[in-house]
């Protein structure tokens, strides 16, 4: 169960890195909160019998806790549904990549005139 969750956290790493869509980041969220859930939940009925020490217990709910309110905005995020692509701040100024020829100071490059 450990391995499931931690190739579960992986794939959001992977994702991340990618820079995936929030819709899928979700489904990758949900997917890891409930392998971990059943991790959890697997540490609680066997703790007597694998020997888990109750700080272990602990630690892996703190985890999850975090995780939980970390998916809870992504999966927020993604039912708002994509948002549009706003302008670039050089468009919002009005600016294009170069500078016009009128306004580069005298040396500052060749012209094409």
């Amino acid at each position: 169960m450990r391995d499931e969750v931690q190739k579960h956290g992986t794939a959001i790493q992977k994702a991340n890195e990618h820079k995936a869509t929030v819709q899928e980041a979700c489904k990758l969220f949900k997917n890891f909160l409930g392998a971990e859930a059943k991790f959890i939940k697997s540490l609680e009925d066997n703790t007597r019998a694998c020997g888990v020490p109750a700080d272990a217990i602990k630690q892996a709910k703190d985890g999850h806790t975090k995780a939980s309110a970390v998916g809870k905005q992504v999966c927020d995020a993604a039912a708002q549904g994509p948002r549009p692509a706003g302008p670039s701040l050089s468009e919002a100024l009005g600016a294009g990549p170069v500078m016009p020829e009128s306004s580069r100071p005298a040396g500052a490059g060749p012209s094409t005139r």
